[in-house]
């Protein structure tokens, strides 16, 4: 079904039909019932903490010293955030926690080359969001800020920051 169908069924209802409909919705949907719970109360610092606990505990997957960290999932649960309407500045904070997070993994598990590779590009790809949602100075500040901490593996901190220089040397950002 598309928007425009949708949104003409939606209109064809009355207020009350609108009413069932969103508490069948609420009741049919885990995904949807967060959304309309944190529409009634947006409480983006609470969001923000069980975004980040999600993301903890895909962190936490490993075996033997040996990550298994799913990039794609941390990207669906950075999206799913996002999804909520929090703005691109808390989206930014949540960017930067990853990416400092993975930095600190970096020291403590061996990551394979999937997730190596997917992190880094992660950052890069926070520096894009920086720039589409006119952040861009707070998301290049804040990526700076966790390669210089040095809080992460030399090779992995020196892979990202040629990365990063490389992004922006080539102007991929948009």
């Amino acid at each position: 079904m598309s928007k425009l169908s949708l949104k003409k069924e939606l209109n064809s209802l009355n207020a009350d039909q609108l009413r069932m409909l969103l508490l069948e919705v609420y009741n049919a949907s885990k995904e949807a019932k967060e959304y309309l719970e944190f529409y009634v109360n947006p409480d983006v610092d609470e969001l923000r903490k069980k975004i980040q606990d999600a993301l903890v505990k895909e962190f936490k997957r490993g075996k033997y010293r040996r990550s298994k960290t799913r990039i794609s999932v941390v990207k669906n649960l950075v999206k799913k955030y996002e999804s909520f309407g929090v703005g691109p500045e808390n989206v930014l904070a949540l960017r930067l926690y990853v990416t400092k997070y993975l930095c600190v993994l970096s020291t403590i598990v061996d990551f394979p080359d999937t997730l190596s590779k997917g992190s880094i590009n992660f950052a890069c790809e926070t520096l894009h969001y920086g720039s589409k949602n006119l952040i861009f100075d707070k998301a290049l500040d804040g990526t700076q800020s966790i390669i210089d901490s040095g809080e992460g593996w030399q090779k992995y901190m020196r892979d990202l920051s040629n990365a990063i220089r490389n992004t922006l040397a080539e102007g991929k950002i948009n």
